[in-house]
């Protein structure tokens, strides 16, 4: 197998990174923990973006998720340490997986229609006209911005999944 070649980053970035750990760990104790946090998005998640999903469930889990983002922001770490930090790790963590429900969120309200395995209970049917897509979801300054890409069909035509 061929080895990747090592990559040179920049050290501006590296400066970046090292800032922004350091202000994580400067924060007081404000009585939050990342492990709160996490369960409340685990169960927002679950309430609102599992199997069944509705508009009104998914603007609250979207709500949620930016109290939930608002309290990340300020959220202290427990362990001061520097040496096997694993609290870091999970607050680092914490941070991803914040970014991957709002993504998840911002695609679903954007997907009027039933499709795989996301399922709309206020639009139960899968609509290729208006939905054989990619719904693209990016960051920005203002929150999640939605585009979209054509689907390439290839050797399997898009069918209704039945059981």
């Amino acid at each position: 197998s061929k080895a990747t070649p090592n990559r040179t980053i920049p050290e501006s970035r590296i400066s970046q990174d090292v800032e922004y750990l350091k202000t994580i760990m400067a924060r007081s104790d404000n009585g939050d923990t990342p492990a709160l946090i996490r369960r409340e998005m685990g169960e927002e998640m679950n309430d609102h973006v599992a199997v069944f999903r509705t508009n009104s469930g998914l603007e609250k889990a979207r709500e949620k998720l930016k109290e939930l983002n608002n309290r990340y922001a300020n959220v202290p770490v427990q362990d001061k340490g520097n040496i096997f930090n694993t609290n870091i790790i999970f607050m680092l963590e914490l941070g991803f997986m914040l970014d991957c429900a709002e993504t998840i969120v911002a695609g679903a309200l954007e997907r009027k229609e039933s499709r795989g395995a996301h399922y709309r209970a206020d639009h139960p049917q899968r609509d290729d006209d208006n939905w054989l897509r990619h719904v693209l979801v990016t960051r920005t300054e203002t929150g999640s911005a939605v585009s979209y890409q054509p689907v390439t069909i290839t050797q399997w035509q898009p069918q209704v999944r039945s059981y």
